[in-house]
């Protein structure tokens, strides 16, 4: 399997790291979109996800 940073090389990307670092953001997302749970999205240095606990999730 390739990783997202050999893509990234492999298509002459200037920044595969940060190419890769976005595109692993991107599907984190889409991962903690479909969770049934809520997660709160804080801006910092990069971004933080925190699990919104509630009862019975």
């Amino acid at each position: 399997m390739r990783t997202l940073h050999q893509w990234h090389t492999d298509n002459d990307a200037e920044d595969p790291a940060g190419m890769a670092g976005k595109d692993l953001g991107w599907i984190l997302l889409d991962v903690l979109d479909s969770d049934v749970r809520q997660f709160r999205k804080n801006k910092e240095v990069v971004n933080v996800y925190e699990w919104l606990h509630s009862e019975g999730v």
